[in-house]
């Protein structure tokens, strides 16, 4: 197993919900257009609340630090919620099941 570190960003129109990040084990290292899906929580089950999601995010970005072994960070495509409550389940979700950390910042653009 491999331990490489994801961050996701929470998007709505025109407003930043958050992002989600932390360290996760894969059984390969993604390239740049692979997909992972946390469909298969590592902690609990998954939440019925949660409703229609993609569990299943694309790899847009790829970062190999220098001098460090297996240290690999994953820019994963952005998630779009509809709204600030659906933004926190989604976030829950990645806390609860994946060990993940997430961010809330609510940021609508003037």
């Amino acid at each position: 197993m491999h331990r490489v570190y994801v961050d996701i960003s929470l998007l709505g129109i025109g407003t930043a919900y958050g992002r989600v990040s932390g360290s996760i084990d894969v059984r390969t290292i993604p390239q740049i257009g692979d997909q992972l899906s946390f469909s298969v929580p590592k902690y609990g089950d998954l939440p019925a609340e949660i409703g229609e999601m993609s569990y299943i995010l694309r790899v847009t970005d790829r970062i190999i630090a220098a001098n460090a072994d297996d240290e690999v960070l994953l820019s994963l495509e952005d998630i779009v919620a509809e709204t600030d409550a659906r933004a926190r389940l989604i976030m829950a979700f990645f806390e609860e099941c994946h060990g993940l950390c997430a961010e809330a910042v609510i940021h609508s653009p003037p």
